[in-house]
């Protein structure tokens, strides 16, 4: 990135942090900005009134007049359950975060329909 004149500037934020806009985007210390993780709307639509670009990875719910990036659990979920069982494993195991995020949700069913035989 720094061969073409761009940086990247990582920036962690606990969700007790959400009422207020960072510094970085206080200062308009970047010209847009990329969300990854799980974040309150109201936080969104902060960053939303401030007027910079903003690009969500795999948000918890969809929003409106939002650019996202969303992964196909669901095919993820059935490549990855499918290999296991083409490796003769047949007790597997499903780690997740809360379920009431799509994302896991998706994972979960497609993962759990596939190891019981009916996917």
């Amino acid at each position: 990135m720094a061969f073409n004149g761009y940086s990247l500037i990582l920036h962690l934020i606990s969700e007790a942090s959400q009422n207020e806009l960072p510094k970085m985007i206080r200062e308009r210390q970047v010209d847009a900005v990329i969300l990854g993780g799980v974040f309150q709307r109201s936080f969104v639509e902060l960053i939303q009134k401030n007027g910079l670009p903003m690009i969500l990875l795999d948000p918890k719910n969809t929003l409106e007049n939002c650019h996202q990036v969303l992964i196909d659990n669901e095919r993820g979920a059935f490549l990855m359950t499918q290999y296991l069982i083409e490796k003769g494993h047949r007790r597997i195991g499903f780690i997740s975060g809360d379920l009431d995020r799509q994302s896991f949700k998706l994972r979960y069913r497609d993962t759990s329909r596939r190891s019981s035989g009916s996917g």
